[in-house]
């Protein structure tokens, strides 16, 4: 019997790049970037294992394309591949066993290597620097630093979505595809009524050509970033710009300034629940250090 529902398993299996295939085609309700994460994943990565019947395929086949991969890449990798094979193991197909991709286990790294948060004076630096460049640079930073909207969130929000106490943060626009609404504190109201009066509900709140006014907004406060549209750009004080340190920077400030965890877990939206907070946010910044970033108001 054993050996009749394991042939049977191995005659039903489809190789790995058609399953690929089918999978993809089934997948339109995702948006783009989150498409080209998958492809690159399912269509590149492991592609050297297309010819393979998924039911052949074993958790050392993954295990020798992931092992040369950096910390991040093999998480983006473990995370859509499981996706991918959890589709793959359900009725009516039946393709592979659960446990293949199961059994791999992600790189161990250090929770706070992860984290990088700014300082009152780099937080200073860089809105003085968005002020510089314009209204919509400046609401654009304000709303990632004092609201901690994530950086692909804040490039889908309009400024329908910012009410007078809150921002909404829709299914549409959320990662995790959930509706929700984050404060607007007193000092991110003062940078959103000082840019406001310049632009209408349906415009985006980033300005157009974002990413290289970004980069040139971080350039001219001092980070190491490459800005083409500077043309003679200053020369970097702070090293590389650190990664996520906006929405980092403003979850620290509120858990310094006395904002419960189940708070932040919504407006934050937020999946790895009070521990993953706990060892992210608390104690990170004093109170002192907190009140010195919501210090930081328009020049005007």
């Amino acid at each position: 019997e054993a050996y009749a529902e394991s042939h049977a398993r191995l005659t039903a299996s489809a190789p790995f790049g058609q399953a690929v295939a089918e999978y993809m085609d089934k997948r339109t309700d995702l948006r783009e970037s989150i498409l080209s994460s998958y492809r690159y994943t399912l269509e590149r990565t492991f592609s050297p294992l297309d010819e393979k019947i998924l039911s052949q395929i074993s958790t050392s086949d993954f295990e020798n394309i992931l092992k040369d991969k950096g910390s991040s890449a093999h998480r983006m990798h473990l995370r859509n591949l499981g996706a991918f094979w959890r589709w793959a193991v359900k009725n009516p197909r039946r393709w592979a066993l659960t446990d293949i991709v199961d059994s791999l286990e992600a790189p161990r790294v250090s929770v706070d290597a992860d984290i990088n948060i700014l300082k009152a004076n780099e937080v200073e630096d860089l809105m003085r620097s968005a002020e510089t460049t314009g209204k919509a640079a400046a609401a654009a930073f304000a709303i990632a630093i004092f609201a901690g909207v994530r950086m692909a969130e804040l490039e889908r929000l309009t400024w329908k979505n910012v009410g007078s106490k809150e921002i909404e943060i829709g299914a549409s626009i959320a990662k995790k595809h959930l509706r929700r609404l984050i404060p607007i504190n007193p000092t991110l109201k003062s940078w959103l009524d000082a840019c406001r009066s310049d632009f209408k509900d349906g415009d985006l709140i980033v300005p157009s050509n974002w990413k290289e006014v970004s980069k040139a907004v971080r350039r001219r406060a001092g980070w190491d970033v490459s800005a083409r549209t500077l043309r003679n750009p200053p020369e970097p004080t702070k090293g590389t710009w650190p990664a996520n340190s906006p929405r980092h920077t403003c979850a620290s400030v509120l858990v310094a300034m006395g904002t419960p965890l189940e708070s932040l877990i919504f407006q934050f939206g937020h999946s790895g629940g009070y521990d993953l907070l706990r060892r992210h946010y608390v104690s990170r910044l004093s109170q002192e250090d907190a009140e010195g970033i919501l210090g930081i108001f328009p020049a005007s």
